[in-house]
């Protein structure tokens, strides 16, 4: 598990597998890049994102979070926002 107490100061991405991200108290919306632009996800306590892989993500944090992820971490790239 992890918390984040911020908006997350890089994108991230994981070339060789998806990820399961599952917050698990506070709120957070997952930004992902994609062909048509950027796709925002709300997600309230309970709520599961899956980040496809080789998809650029990061988080905008309204409030501090707890998540829990699981990641194919090997490879995982990051990037100034």
């Amino acid at each position: 598990a992890y918390v984040s107490e911020g908006d997350w100061p890089n994108w991230e991405m994981h070339p060789d597998g998806d990820e399961a991200l599952v917050l698990v108290d506070g709120r957070m919306v997952m930004i992902l890049e994609e062909a048509g632009g950027e796709r925002r996800i709300e997600m309230a306590p309970g709520a599961t994102c899956i980040v496809p892989k080789g998809a650029w993500h990061r988080a905008i944090v309204p409030e501090p979070s707890r998540f829990i992820a699981i990641t194919y971490g090997a490879g995982t790239q990051h990037r100034a926002v």
